[in-house]
C-alpha cells in the first residue's frame, strides 16, 4: 500500500524534507532585487469592512517576481516566508562582510597611527635630548628640529597620511 501524507490543516504547511522534491538552492543579488521592486501596499479584501486593512503584496506580483506557488491568483504561506527568510540572509550576509571590512580597514589604520606614533616620540625624545645638550647653541637647536620633522616630511608619511585621509 503506497504511503500517502494528510493534507494539512490550513496554516499548517508540512516543512519536512521528505515531503518535498527538486530542490534548488537560492540567493545573492537578484533575491533582494526582486524583493525590492515587489510592489507592497496596504489593501482589504472587497467582503470586508473598510476597517480591516491587510499588509502585502499582490499575488499577480509576487507570482511575477520569484515564480511561485500554484497559481497567480493565491499566495501561500510557504511561499511568502521564503521569501522573506531568504532576503533576510542575504541582507545579514552583506552586513557581516561590511562590518568584516569595517574592521580590516580599522585594524590597518591603527596599525598604521601607532608606527608613525612611536616614530613621532622617537623623534620628539632625540629632539629634547638635542636640545638639552644644545645649551641654547642655535645651530644644535636647528639640527634637533630639522630631526624631529623628518619623519613627518619623509614620502612614505605623506603616502600614509594620504591614506588615512582618503
Amino acid at each position: 500500500m503506497p504511503h500517502s501524507f494528510p493534507v494539512p490543516a490550513p496554516g499548517r504547511r508540512s516543512r519536512d524534507r521528505n515531503v518535498k522534491a527538486i530542490f534548488v538552492l537560492v540567493g545573492g543579488e537578484s533575491i533582494l532585487e526582486r524583493f525590492a521592486a515587489l510592489p507592497i501596499s496596504t489593501w482589504n479584501y472587497k467582503t470586508q469592512s473598510d476597517s480591516i486593512l491587510h499588509l502585502g503584496p499582490m499575488a499577480q506580483d509576487l507570482r511575477a517576481a520569484f515564480g511561485l506557488g500554484k497559481d497567480e491568483k493565491h499566495i501561500s504561506t510557504v511561499d511568502s516566508e521564503g521569501v522573506v527568510l531568504a532576503a533576510i540572509q542575504v541582507l545579514y550576509l552583506e552586513k557581516k562582510q561590511k562590518v568584516n571590512d569595517c574592521r580590516s580597514g580599522l585594524a590597518r589604520s591603527t596599525n598604521g597611527w601607532r608606527h608613525w606614533s612611536l616614530k613621532i616620540t622617537a623623534g620628539i625624545s632625540a629632539c629634547w635630548e638635542l636640545a638639552k645638550a644644545s645649551r641654547g647653541r642655535p645651530s644644535n637647536l636647528a639640527s634637533a628640529l630639522t630631526f624631529l620633522a623628518q619623519p613627518l616630511l619623509s614620502s612614505d608619511a605623506t603616502g600614509f597620511a594620504g591614506q588615512i585621509l582618503l
